[in-house]
């Protein structure tokens, strides 16, 4: 069976199952992390785009989070999903732009159905079973720890927490930052905020000014900077915020101090030198490789503590600072290498940049970037690196603990896949299992970057041969920074991570550079995608085959029948299908028991460019899930022709994309061979293979290759330069000429046979010979420009020089060539009027050599301008708070142009804008603005203004009311007091006051007097009032003792107790509808009394008179059966109030009762509500529909009490329980299960008993519950100290019943 998932339906809600499924675990869709644009998306809002690629619902969010403008000018927006406004855990999406046009989105977005983020766990409980968890004998928030460190009690954030495999369901949860010293643990725990289960723990701890010199560890007498501190240096770089502290062999960060010498060389310290160097060559590599301030981007300080605890084989990031322990001294010294300083704090970059999850595929990358940039910036130290990590601090022969030029020496994978290789879908990733592989895997990617450096050729452990250039390390350095910092989020997998290296390299050298050859083929070479210039289809598979597969593809002719296996490549299965006909399909599904519901698609990549993306090839989908055989057709458009790829989804549930890894079901590839209308030859030749050049000259180079195959045959090869044919040959060698000297060309050979089909190309990249002068003159300087008109402009500049000689100038205007001169000024005409032009000047030799060019910036003059822009329209305020709201509104137009639009508050400038929005600040809560916008041109033109009017969010009132004051007691006697006080003030108004007696909630009151009752003679009260407004802010509060008078008072008196065994025990037969009955159904004993029908006083039992007088409450409890009673039938007891009858209590079967169970119920009345006479009487009363609805009544006991233990209601108190069922014998209790003492109870109540009891509550006659023990609070006996005088409901609580009693309190 598939695992089920248990759900409680009244707390969480049903899953619903299709007829005749099993249930399965819910699945977590997550969203393809690359998604490129089409040409109609890149015209869409940022929302609108959101919407169509994931399908937003109304739950679903996407907030801008930052914006980030790269060096390469490039804009990307990261947008947190939020779902019913908890943001989703790891789901981050970022929209990339080029040129103004979003082109690309990358990062998680997960789909959410119906989740209830309604937390019924708090956050304190939830932190507890955090440190439940964790166990930790010291926190860092705790006193005498913070220091160094501004750690608080973490408060857990509220989050949706969702597991990017797919297999989890999503679930709300606190998202809480545990830090531990003893031992040493820092995490993100994230507790169920539904029942407190720990769902995963993302640990943050990841293992591994003045001129000054010291003697360092590793790197000899090294140069770094220190501070001054009076007469003493210390190990601190103010200007970079580097700073180096000794733990002096201890684990509290409170206790560290400054690393000191008398003099600026440090020669003291070896270990700290060490590490205070490395952090300041980290901090110089990312600040000049990259532009990168500190790890955080914004100059945070960079802490280093030395000489942690003892005998500690260890260093560590914990998301803050940097620690270091000095090894065991036999295997490993000082943890304080170069290239382990750089790997620890890189992954300070990798959590304020893609924060890749400590766990699978990303824990794995967040591993890997750190030992690229450890060993990039040992190299950018010293000049050279070793591809080891953690080579310096090996002693005794430990060598190393990772490779990456060799992965494999170390145990780790070098290929995807492949040897070593550690499943990610682990199960739940936990330190035990490494998280899934984080530190083993990372060999795949840190092979990568080795090879993408240095270069190589080989065979991987999967049997791909490859041939990488080498680009140098700086180089893959940045490619590889570029795709953490801009194109990586937090839960990205090694797909992922290639196709963001490979967007890198083409945003940082262009489209088809070698450099984006060799990173694409360096990801070959370990597994990751295929090799450069052939299509890579994006990954798709089902996670679990073992319940459903695809048995049976049938596509026209074509049939294929296979087994269970997620995803099975069947390209050497060719479908052949005919242009514009509409082909017949059969998709069969196999299932291993019981039968599912499922979606099926298929993709045909017409125009073969590698992916399923283009309009129209999703080509077959049936709009709705089955569980049988699916048939349809697919029609394949005329214009489609050629070789391509068929995807075959089958997916559990659910639609899927092309590109989806979901839980349940599986997934094919075909090639699909589509021929021409009528015959013909459709397929291309081979690949020409083994392209090489040879004899390269200044203007000419050799190509040879070996011969294409065909089907039919190869007519002849196509020779391109630079995408421009050369020439065509039928040969396999071709010389090419006219080239120019000292200039790469990118050189293409393709086959073509008779019928014009043609084979992919294969490419060389070539650089012709250095002409004998190949030096270009120096930049004209100086230039200027002068004279400007509405159409015309004069240059100067000063002369270049040139080692032959400068032959004239090139001006160009916008990059077109104006003209030329060998003067040193040029007069530029046919300009138009108020235009910025960009005017450039370079200067050329004989050779053709050309300088780099000098630029400047002109406008020309302005045409006389009058015209005022059109109104802004569609203005609107959205995401009004107290302070802020957002304006948007549709663009201006304007004859020139609109310059900037001005916002406008209640008639005061706020400020201006060339966009179509604006967040206004600095608003006053609940305040009415009107808020204006116009536009304006260069001219100064204002168009007529658009104005919209809103009112602030009100302010949260915090404000808690003034205590109470001048509390007095007054009219105090026996049993009662009254209480008053100077009324409270409040900012916006007081509510109500609550009054409390020894601390307990005894009423509410809108004025500044309370009257209260039923207390005990002679004894001390104390008596508190304390504020309360609308908010729910409450005072300090007003307390008083009070003593009562002495005198009487008096506890619980019985006035009957009625077990009808010996008769009617003073209660009148009312007729033939009422009698005495012997049996099981009645509670006590053998006999009770029937009541059925409806005939009013013959259905009908009365007692005898009471005297109520000398009471001001009145209790009856009982105990019924009921039998045959019909849904809504039901009995009531009547109450004589000395004139006439009323109903105090009733019961109907389907609401307080059903058949055939026994029942306790206890009404209580007060002096208050009803007339206590000398003559009062009690009547049950059956009110059925004939005379086999019965019930039978059992146990009457009525008691008068003068004491109140509550406060005064509106009306009748009634309580009920059902009760286990039987007879006497099968009681609930007996005095052999239970025993309660002393009755009544004063400071404490006893409970003897044999049952396995879970919980004991106490509650007042009005149903408050006023105590509750249960867990580790249960005992033998209940502290009933805090309740006042008079009578309470003790429940009791075991795995199979309930049991009441009543007692009282002296």
């Amino acid at each position: 069976m598939k695992t089920a998932v248990m759900m409680i339906a009244l707390a969480l809600g049903f899953v619903a199952i299709a007829q005749n499924e099993t249930p399965r675990p819910v699945q977590n869709q997550v969203h393809s992390s690359f998604v490129q644009l089409n040409t109609l998306q890149q015209g869409l809002s940022p929302n609108q785009i959101f919407s169509d690629v994931y399908q937003l619902t109304p739950d679903d969010n996407l907030n801008l989070v930052s914006e980030l403008q790269d060096d390469l000018g490039q804009l990307h927006k990261k947008y947190q999903q939020r779902y019913k406004g908890i943001p989703v855990e790891g789901a981050q999406v970022t929209l990339h732009y080029q040129d103004n046009a979003p082109t690309m989105i990358t990062g998680y977005f997960a789909e959410i159905d119906q989740l209830n983020v309604k937390a019924q766990v708090q956050n304190e409980a939830a932190l507890n079973r955090a440190k439940t968890k964790v166990n930790a004998k010291v926190y860092a928030w705790e006193s005498g720890h913070s220091m160094h460190m501004d750690m608080e009690e973490p408060e857990g954030e509220l989050v949706v927490f969702t597991d990017n495999t797919g297999f989890a369901q999503p679930k709300l949860a606190y998202k809480i930052d545990v830090y531990a010293l003893e031992p040493l643990y820092r995490a993100d725990v994230f507790v169920d905020a539904t029942n407190g289960d720990i769902l995963f723990e993302n640990p943050r701890i990841h293992d591994a000014d003045v001129a000054a010199t010291g003697t360092s560890s590793y790197n000899g007498n090294v140069n770094f900077t220190a501070d001054q501190n009076g007469t003493t240096y210390r190990l601190r770089h103010a200007a970079d915020g580097i700073e180096t502290f000794d733990l002096n062999n201890g684990t509290n960060y409170g206790n560290a101090t400054d690393v000191i010498s008398n003099s600026t060389n440090f020669t003291n310290d070896p270990t700290a030198i060490q590490a205070h160097w490395g952090a300041e060559q980290t901090h110089g590599y990312f600040q000049q490789k990259h532009n990168r301030n500190s790890y955080n981007g914004s100059g945070a300080v960079i802490r280093s503590y030395v000489h942690y605890s003892s005998g500690y084989v260890n260093a560590f990031w914990d998301g803050s600072r940097m620690t270091y322990g000095d090894g065991d001294g036999v295997n490993y010294g000082p943890l304080v290498s170069l290239d382990i300083v750089g790997h620890e704090i890189a992954h300070g970059v990798t959590e304020y940049s893609a924060n890749l999850v400590y766990q699978r595929e990303s824990g794995a990358l967040n591993e890997s970037f750190s030992d690229i940039f450890g060993e990039a910036i040992e190299n950018y130290a010293t000049g050279s690196n070793n591809w080891q990590m953690g080579t310096d601090i090996g002693i005794g022969g430990s060598g190393a603990i990772r490779s990456m030029n060799n992965p494999n020496a170390f145990g780790d994978p070098d290929t995807y896949g492949g040897s070593y290789w550690k499943t990610p879908n682990c199960g739940t990733p936990a330190q035990s299992n490494d998280y899934c592989g984080v530190h083993s895997n990372s060999g795949v990617q840190n092979k990568w970057f080795y090879i993408l450096s240095q270069g190589e050729s080989g065979t991987n452990d999967i049997g791909s041969n490859y041939s990488v250039s080498a680009i140098g390390i700086d180089k893959a350095a940045t490619i590889a920074y570029r795709n953490l910092t801009v194109y990586l989020s937090t839960n990205s997998t090694f797909a992922d991570a290639r196709a963001g290296a490979i967007q890198s390299a083409e945003d940082l050298y262009g489209a088809g550079s070698a450099e984006v050859i060799a990173t694409t083929n360096a990801w070959f070479a370990v597994g990751v995608g295929g090799e450069y210039g052939t299509l890579g289809y994006c990954n798709s598979a089902g996670g679990n085959s073992s319940y459903e597969w695809i048995s049976n593809v049938t596509v026209g002719s074509f049939s294929n029948n296979s087994g269970a296996a997620g995803y099975t490549d069947f390209t050497g299965q060719t479908v052949n299908v005919t242009a514009g006909t509409s082909e017949s399909i059969s998709l069969t599904p196999g299932f291993s028991g019981t039968v599912y519901q499922e979606y099926w698609k298929i993709w045909i990549d017409y125009n073969a460019d590698g992916d399923f993306d283009d309009a129209g090839e999703l080509a077959f989908d049936p709009g709705s899930m089955s569980s049988a055989t699916v048939t349809g057709s697919v029609a394949i458009p005329s214009s489609a022709s050629g070789v391509t790829r068929m995807r075959v989804s089958m997916k559990w549930n659910a639609a899927q994309t092309a590109c989806e890894s979901f839980s349940y079901g599986e997934v094919e590839d075909y090639t699909i061979d589509i021929g021409i209308g009528g015959g013909g030859d459709i397929t291309p030749p081979s690949i020409p293979g083994n392209l090489v050049v040879s004899n390269i000259a200044q203007s000419s180079a050799n190509l040879n290759w070996t011969a294409s195959t065909d089907n039919v045959g190869v007519d002849h090869y196509n020779v391109y330069v630079g995408g421009s044919l050369q020439g065509t040959t039928t040969g396999t060698s071709y010389s090419i000429s006219g080239l120019t000297a000292n200039t790469t060309y990118t050189l293409t050979v393709d086959a073509e046979d008779a019928a014009g089909n043609t084979s992919i190309a294969s490419s060389v990249n070539i650089t012709t010979a250095v002409a004998p002068d190949n030096t270009a003159p120096t930049p004209p300087s100086s230039l200027s420009a002068s004279s400007i008109t509405q159409t015309s402009a004069n240059l100067n500049w000063t002369a270049s020089t040139d080692n032959v000689g400068v032959d004239h100038y090139n001006v160009y205007v916008g990059g077109l060539l104006q003209g030329t001169t060998t003067g040193t000024s040029y007069s530029v005409s046919g300009l138009t009027a108020n235009t910025t032009y960009t005017l450039t000047v370079d200067a050329e030799d004989a050779a053709g050599n050309t300088s780099i060019a000098s630029s400047v910036n002109i406008t020309t003059a302005v045409a006389p301008d009058n015209t005022a822009p059109t109104p802004p329209s569609s203005l609107s305020a959205s995401s009004i708070t107290q302070t802020s709201v957002n304006l948007n509104w549709t663009a201006s137009t304007d004859n020139v142009g609109v310059d900037h639009y001005n916002v406008y508050v209640g008639g005061s400038l706020q400020g201006t804008t060339t966009g179509t929005s604006y967040s206004v600040s600095g608003l006053t809560a609940n305040t009415t603005y009107t808020l204006t916008v116009d536009a304006e041109d260069a001219t100064g033109n204002t168009s007529t203004s658009s104005s919209v009017t809103i009112t602030t969010s009100a302010a949260v009132d915090n404000t808690a009311p003034t205590m109470p004051s001048s509390l007095s007691a007054s009219n105090t006697t026996q049993t009662s007091t009254d209480l008053s006080w100077g009324a409270s003030t409040d900012n916006v108004a007081v509510d109500h006051y609550n009054v409390y007696v020894n601390g307990g909630l005894i009423g509410t009151t809108t004025s500044t007097l309370a009257s209260v009752t039923s207390l005990l003679a002679n004894t001390t009260y104390t008596m508190s009032v304390e504020a309360e407004d609308a908010a729910g802010n409450t005072s300090g509060s007003a307390s008083i003792n009070v003593t009562t008078l002495s005198g009487g008072g008096g506890g619980p008196v019985v006035l009957s107790a009625d077990y009808f065994e010996s008769g009617w025990d003073g209660w009148s037969d009312g007729g033939s509808d009422c009698a005495r009955y012997g049996g099981t159904r009645s509670w006590e004993g053998n006999y009770s009394i029937r009541l059925r029908d409806n005939s009013g006083s013959k259905s009908a039992m009365t007692s005898s008179s009471y005297d109520l007088t000398p009471h001001n409450q009145v209790e009856v409890e009982f105990y019924f059966y009921p039998n045959s009673m019909e849904n809504n039938e039901d009995f009531w007891l009547r109450y004589y109030d000395g004139s006439s009858w009323v109903t105090v209590g009733s019961w109907a079967r389907g609401t307080a009762f059903n058949n055939n169970a026994f029942y306790t119920s206890t009404v209580t009345l007060s002096n208050a509500n009803y007339a206590f006479p000398s003559n009062a009487q009690f009547r049950f009363q059956c009110d059925a529909s004939g005379n086999g609805d019965r019930v039978y009544i059992d146990q009457v006991i009525i008691t008068g009490s003068t004491v109140n233990n509550f406060m005064t209601p509106t009306g009748p108190v009634v309580s009920i329980n059902r009760l286990k069922s039987g007879n006497a014998d099968q009681r609930a209790f007996d005095e052999n299960e239970l025993r309660v003492y002393p009755v009544p109870a004063h400071d404490y109540l006893n409970i003897e008993t044999d049952l396995e009891v879970q919980r004991i509550s106490i509650y007042a006659l009005d149903g408050k519950m006023l105590i509750v023990n249960e867990g580790d609070d249960l005992g033998d006996q209940i502290d009933v100290s805090a309740l006042l005088s008079g009578a309470y409901i003790l429940r009791i609580e075991t795995e199979d019943e309930v049991i009441t009693k009543k007692f009282t309190k002296e």
